[in-house]
């Protein structure tokens, strides 16, 4: 909120290939500006998001403000069924405008107003690689269906059947813009050589992923504005590993509600505010757990001159932990009207995924004494805008994580990765 804004970058359920046409050129672009992502692409069946070099279980997504995950598993952060019209291309947050997000960065969407019409579309490429795309939108209504096929896109063994469907509403009311959609998805490939397996051994993963959105935002989040959003997920994870006689079927839920808004400014002083709260499940051959997290944002802003400083407290509760007075603060310089220089301190904590907590198979080894994990950020930076289409930007930033947590292995000669307490990590 308030420091150094990222430039915009995609993330899509595709691998950007050189060779596909039509949806997949849009996020091929955009991956090229955006140096805070990479994507951890296994074929383009399954995507580990990063950002600025964090493990996949420090990055993710949102909407409106409203982080989005799926309890199981972190690896399944970058999935969102919803299609690419009905979003912007968003930003990569750090710093203090990723204080409610994940703990590493987040790469941040929201809503957009619909076209009224109807779009079709079509592409194909390499690998026997097809999809097709259909939407309508009339009177704020739409619908959307998606088809995607793909074979032979890494290992012989591995290919990738998707097909997806939903729909959504959007109304403007005096200064207010409501926004609902509901999507479904279902996702089965070839597993062959993911996850940390052996690249001879293969395996299968089908995802089917139901998503129902709400979300409501009255005035522009660079000035006052109120928002809340909502969301309900229901993510089911079906793994095979057919030499092995592993099937592992995991069930998982999801809620979370927020709302969030900025003060008007009187006598130099605004105040950010932000409540969240969001129930996480699973149950299936992980076992069955749950837990609730909540947050209350208290971020005070004061502008003197060409200055403004940010100072405040995140608070977080989370089931089976104290909770976590976090602190929060930044200064901001604007020498001209189109220069910013700051500087920013932040901090996050979060629980480990259910998968490393509680999942084993022949290859993984879980670890349910993993530890919360905190992350402390400091980020220091110049940002400019040169014309509407072009701005560029500079930044040095240092992490530090404690209880830093992923799949290792003790020996090359191990088969078995082992959930780990990597300590304390410096970035």
């Amino acid at each position: 909120m308030g420091n150094g804004r990222a430039r915009p970058a995609r993330c899509r359920r595709h691998a950007p290939q050189a060779s596909c046409l039509l949806l997949l050129l849009a996020p091929m672009i955009v991956f090229a500006q955006a140096p805070d992502l990479l994507v951890n692409r296994q074929g383009w069946a399954q995507q580990d998001l990063s950002i600025r070099g964090s493990g996949y279980t420090g990055a993710g997504i949102s909407i409106n403000g409203l982080n989005l995950t799926v309890p199981y598993s972190a690896h399944f952060n970058s999935e969102l069924p919803f299609p690419a019209y009905l979003l912007n291309v968003p930003e990569v947050q750090t710093g203090l405008n990723n204080i409610s997000g994940h703990p590493t960065g987040t790469v941040a969407y929201n809503t957009v107003l619909q076209e009224q019409a109807p779009q079709a579309s079509i592409g194909m490429g390499t690998k026997e690689h097809y999809e097709a795309g259909l939407s309508a939108q009339a009177g704020g209504v739409g619908a959307f269906l998606e088809w995607e096929k793909a074979r032979r896109i890494d290992y012989d063994s591995n290919g990738i059947d998707r097909y997806a469907g939903g729909a959504s509403l959007q109304a403007m009311r005096d200064d207010w813009t409501l926004d609902l959609i509901a999507a479904h998805q279902q996702k089965e490939f070839g597993a062959q050589g993911y996850y940390g397996i052996p690249s001879n051994v293969y395996a299968e993963d089908r995802l089917d992923d139901t998503l129902v959105f709400f979300g409501a935002t009255h005035g522009e989040t660079d000035g006052a504005y109120f928002r809340s959003a909502g969301a309900w997920r229901q993510f089911d994870n079906e793994y095979r590993i057919p030499v092995s006689n592993v099937v592992s079927n995991v069930r998982s839920r999801f809620g979370t509600v927020m709302i969030e808004g900025r003060t008007l400014e009187i006598q130099n002083i605004s105040l950010n505010l932000r409540g969240n709260v969001e129930h996480q499940a699973i149950d299936g051959d992980a076992g069955k757990h749950d837990r609730t997290r909540g947050s209350v944002l208290m971020l005070p802003q004061f502008t003197y001159e060409q200055f403004k400083f940010t100072a405040g407290l995140n608070t977080v509760f989370q089931t089976a932990e104290s909770a976590e007075w976090l602190p929060q603060a930044g200064i901001e310089w604007f020498p001209t009207d189109n220069s910013t220089f700051y500087a920013s301190y932040s901090e996050h904590v979060q629980q480990p995924d259910f998968q490393t907590l509680y999942y084993s198979d022949p290859y993984h080894i879980n670890n349910p004494t993993l530890q919360l994990q905190w992350s402390l950020n400091t980020e220091l930076g110049i940002w400019q805008f040169v014309s509407a289409s072009l701005d560029w930007r500079a930044a040095a930033f240092h992490r530090r994580i404690e209880h830093a947590s992923d799949w290792t292995k003790n020996s090359a000669a191990d088969v078995a990765w082992t959930a780990t307490d990597l300590g304390t990590l410096d970035v």
